[in-house]
């Protein structure tokens, strides 16, 4: 239940800091159906149809996870090809 708090309180702040452009991206959009159906079944004690959404869950997990390792790479990258771009300053 905590977990999916914190992933309702996640989209709520992207929801107020992108305004009507979070509907853009449809993956988000995916991810309020999913957590919105989470706790409903949570709060409603219905586990065997909660058991059904985990899959989903897992799913996000899973994009998060992959959408960390792309941050980090992409930065790895920017910073890899900044420093191609310094001059190399030769010893007299």
């Amino acid at each position: 239940m905590t977990i999916l708090s914190l992933f309702a309180l996640e989209l709520l702040l992207l929801l107020i800091g992108e305004g009507a452009h979070f509907f853009d991206n449809y993956m988000q959009v995916f991810d309020v159906a999913v957590i919105a159906v989470s706790l409903y079944f949570e709060l409603n004690g219905d586990m065997l149809a909660a058991t059904g959404v985990m899959l989903a869950r897992l799913w996000r997990l899973v994009r998060l996870t992959h959408g960390m390792h792309e941050q980090v790479d992409k930065a790895k990258e920017v910073r890899i090809s900044h420093s191609a771009m310094l001059p190399v300053y030769k010893r007299p």
